[in-house]
């Protein structure tokens, strides 16, 4: 490290390009016993200066020492001897300065380069300005004119998606396999070329369209789980070096932990924008349930007025063909109102606005209701109807009473329903039975079983789903709005 004599201009800047500015407190002990303490300020692989505050003696200048570097692994000991000394500080020369401490300054160096780049992905979902910081730190960290970084497109052509030199490259595009980084993709390995005019994979285009003059690069695959999806490249080294193998071992860790980062920038963001979706899917359910109550809620009054002018018809003076023609009316609307109010219950359940009122329940005349209001249909569609009320369940349990009666009215009329125009006789029964009770807490299970046309598998994982009929063609034979049962699963009144 001796600075005697004349430096030429292309000397100096080889010189200069070879030393890492590396700043770390390290102690220097000499063979007299002297030991001095100082931070680094000038490294390289053969060397290091340390500015010191001890004052020393001009004799230390060629005695042996130990230069010792405090890691996280213990400390770090290399032999060295004075090489100079000034009134700022000492510089050594190491014994084996080719190997031990310049790895250990490198990989250093390396890792706190990879902890850069991973903390740039981490604060930042926006790849592009990411990836152009990323690879102007790597082009310094690895004393370049030029690097750059390719990934694959859509289009399967390898694009430049950032660039950091004297040339901006950004966009460019090479075919599939083209190039120095074509070949370094197709291969899936890193690969040193110290003269691209005796590369055959050279790709020379980009220079000439450029101007820029590329003597050496070396290239390293991005990959994950095997595939490689683009490569980072670095381009002439600064001054008249070479790009060692070191040097090639740097860049593809680099590679490899950008690749990494890569993945997790954009899995991040696309977990963004499914949520995006998701939140703007819940807001468009949202609009349509409140849509759909509003609207069940204005035809609902109407309707209710129409019912009620038909009922006052049937209390007029009519003939049978006009009876029958208001029944057929009356029937009509009635079923549409059912309909309206299905849609008006499921928009309230979906919008989170269904509200339960507890109040005493008296089973057995719920259960008595329904019965007298299946009593005729039944009755016309030769069904036989049958209830059951345990009589251990006691008279004051509690719930939603208007819900469980719609319940009940539900499950019953779709077993009425799918239980007539059968050849043998339909049956349906609704059971009311005391399953456990508790200190003061009472379960009643309701259950209702028909003979009816049954359910195949298929259509019972889906019977469950807003609107989804067991006959889904528009010609079916039983009606309904597909309400009835997501209605009766999501109303949840307390027994």
């Amino acid at each position: 490290m001796s600075d005697e004599g004349e430096i030429s201009n292309s000397e100096q800047y080889h010189r200069y390009w070879q030393r890492v500015q590396y700043r770390e407190l390290m102690s220097l002990s000499i063979e007299d016993g002297s030991r001095y303490q100082g931070e680094s300020v000038d490294v390289s692989v053969s060397g290091v200066y340390l500015r010191t505050s001890e004052n020393y003696a001009q004799e230390i200048v060629g005695k042996s020492g130990q230069l010792t570097i405090s890691a996280p692994e213990g400390d770090m000991v290399f032999s060295c001897h004075v090489a100079r000394n000034t009134p700022e500080g000492i510089a050594v020369n190491f014994d084996d300065e080719q190997t031990a401490f310049g790895m250990f300054v490198s990989h250093n160096a390396t890792l706190e380069l990879l902890s850069e780049i991973n903390s740039l992905f981490s604060e930042t979902l926006d790849l592009e300005s990411t990836l152009e910081i990323a690879v102007s730190h790597i082009k310094e960290f690895m004393q370049s004119e030029g690097a750059s970084l390719f990934l694959l497109n859509e289009e399967e052509k390898i694009e430049c998606y950032a660039c950091s030199g004297p040339i901006n490259i950004k966009g460019v595009a090479l075919e599939k396999g083209e190039g120095i980084v074509g070949s370094t993709i197709t291969s899936g390995k890193a690969q040193v070329v110290h003269n691209t005019s005796d590369d055959p994979h050279f790709a020379s285009k980009v220079d000439a369209a450029t101007g820029f003059s590329t003597d050496s690069i070396i290239a390293a695959p991005l990959k994950l789980q095997g595939k490689t999806f683009g490569v980072l490249e670095v381009v002439n080294k600064r001054g008249y070096d070479l790009f060692s193998g070191h040097d090639r071992v740097v860049l593809s860790t680099l590679a490899s932990s950008t690749a990494m980062a890569i993945n997790t920038c954009k899995q991040a963001s696309l977990l963004v924008e499914k949520e995006k979706l998701v939140n703007q899917s819940e807001a468009a359910n949202q609009a349509k349930s409140s849509f759909l109550a509003n609207m069940s809620h204005e035809i609902r009054t109407p309707m209710n007025g129409v019912l009620g002018m038909l009922d006052l018809l049937m209390h007029r003076h009519l003939d049978d063909e006009e009876k029958k023609m208001v029944d057929i009316a009356r029937g009509s609307a009635q079923s549409m109102l059912a309909v309206l109010n299905d849609i008006l219950d499921i928009s309230k359940i979906e919008a989170g606005k269904l509200t339960i009122e507890i109040e005493p329940i008296d089973i057995e005349e719920s259960v008595n209701r329904v019965a007298l209001f299946f009593d005729q249909t039944a009755l016309d569609k030769k069904i036989e109807l049958t209830f059951f009320v345990d009589p251990r369940i006691p008279k004051s349990c509690k719930g939603d009473k208007l819900r469980l009666q719609q319940i009940l009215m539900n499950i019953v009329g779709n077993a009425i329903k799918f239980s007539s125009d059968l050849d043998k006789s339909g049956k349906v029964s609704l059971r009311a039975e005391l399953s456990d009770c508790s200190e003061n807490r009472c379960w009643v299970d309701f259950s209702v079983k028909d003979n009816g046309i049954g359910i195949d598998e298929e259509t019972l994982g889906r019977l469950f789903q807003p609107f989804e009929q067991a006959e889904d063609s528009t010609t079916r034979r039983y009606g309904g709005s597909g309400l009835g049962l997501v209605i009766s699963v999501t109303s949840h009144p307390t027994h």
